[in-house]
């Protein structure tokens, strides 16, 4: 278990990389106690936090602190105190600027939707639900708390309230679980794992999941990151909760799913790829096939970096949000994205910087949330008008201020949550 000491530490570090706030250093005016602190988190590791590293390196702000805050954990506080609070300065601001006046008029309404339960899957494997009120609106980013060896939180699913839940794993399987039995995290304790629960195989894990309800009429349909496509008549899969595990799909060696959608015959798919491009079609032009086919190309890819990175149905859909890597995003109405043949090129999503590539694109409601998510960990759960609305050619504009080489991987639409 991390030590306070070492959390204050590591939290002060994470969040004073990078900044935007001025420098007091660069004011020519004598810099307080807190403001030196804040200065060796910027500009060096956090090992030089450490209470030895700093009596050690520098031994007149430690004995200076340590005489006005009672001790080194005590000054460390308050920086981190500090810190927030500059950063917090420097996000509404930023908010003002990128916020239109019609996005500002939009209503947020928080509904019962807020308290529903939040589906997480994390880097390890790990799979469970938090209430929706655990994981706020906030200002700055977070790193909320996971269970032991469950890695980083990779992915949130909001489903709603449903009685029960299918899920599928990165194998091509399925499972159905009473959500009495879903794994439950408070923030503190789990009272179960969901391998204890489902018989997954060693290094098989859930990648998404759908509520049971969506089994009882229309078709199946699954897009891998390869690109490959193929709709299921619902009635090939079994209602019944089982834990044990059966055949959803077959995947080529390598590849895994990225969504299983489940809707009515008369409806559009939307797939976004790594390299920018997006491409929408008719349904129907994925025939349904036995369970023995991998399926059919849905989109073309733009050589060995390009994978797809999303896809969702196109029914009742308004508009749809998405960030790159970089923390570059923006909102972009779907009727921009008009219909065209399955597996083509598909159309400009929006302009990359170089070296950067697309992490997540999502339907969302401008009255609803988004929640960011990167690889060290850190998830910002912001009003979706957070995203500017902007046209297809846009790269949009920056939504998180990320820590040396960290990297978005994700992104979820959620209800309007409180603040």
């Amino acid at each position: 278990m991390v030590c306070k000491f070492g959390r204050l530490r590591l939290a002060l570090w994470q969040h004073v990389q990078p900044t935007k706030t001025s420098n007091p250093e660069d004011s020519g005016k004598p810099m307080s106690i807190l403001d030196r602190i804040i200065a060796i988190a910027r500009q060096e590791s956090a090992q030089a936090l450490l209470e030895t590293s700093a009596a050690t390196l520098h031994g007149d702000l430690y004995e200076e602190a340590v005489e006005e805050f009672g001790g080194w954990d005590g000054a460390l506080a308050a920086a981190l105190e500090k810190a927030l609070e500059d950063n917090d300065q420097v996000t509404k601001s930023a908010r003002r600027k990128t916020t239109s006046p019609e996005e500002e008029e939009v209503e947020r309404v928080v509904t019962e939707a807020a308290r529903e339960p939040i589906f997480a899957m994390s880097t390890e494997g790990a799979f469970f639900k938090v209430p929706g009120g655990d994981l706020p609106v906030t200002e700055v980013p977070s790193i909320p708390a996971m269970p032991q060896g469950a890695g980083r939180l990779w992915r949130l699913v909001h489903q709603g309230e449903p009685s029960g839940v299918i899920v599928f794993s990165n194998e091509g399987r399925y499972f159905g679980l009473d959500m009495r039995m879903v794994p439950n995290w408070d923030g503190d304790l789990m009272d179960r794992r969901v391998q204890d629960v489902i018989k997954l195989d060693a290094g098989e894990r859930v990648v998404d999941l759908l509520p049971r309800n969506a089994l009882y009429g229309g078709r199946l349909i699954h897009v891998t990151r390869g690109a490959k496509g193929k709709a299921s008549d619902v009635s090939d899969m079994s209602y019944t909760l089982d834990r044990q595990g059966r055949d959803a799909f077959f995947l080529n060696d390598g590849d895994e799913p990225v969504a299983v959608l489940a809707g009515p015959e008369k409806t559009s798919v939307f797939c976004a790829s790594a390299m920018g491009k997006a491409i929408h079609f008719d349904a129907e032009d994925l025939r349904t096939m036995g369970l023995q086919a991998v399926g059919v190309n849905v989109m073309k890819l733009d050589g060995e970096r390009d994978a797809v990175v999303a896809a969702f149905l196109g029914h009742n859909v308004d508009q749809v949000a998405l960030i790159t890597e970089q923390g570059m995003g923006k909102r972009v109405d779907f009727d921009e994205f008009r219909q065209q043949g399955r597996a083509g090129a598909g159309l400009q999503l929006l302009r990359l910087d170089r070296g950067d590539r697309v992490a997540d694109v999502v339907a969302c409601q401008p009255g609803g949330d988004l929640a960011v998510l990167t690889d060290r960990g850190r998830l910002h759960r912001m009003p979706a008008t957070s995203f500017r609305k902007m046209g297809r050619p846009a790269k949009g504009d920056r939504q998180i201020e990320l820590i040396d080489d960290e990297k978005v991987v994700g992104l979820a639409a959620l209800p309007c949550g409180k603040v």
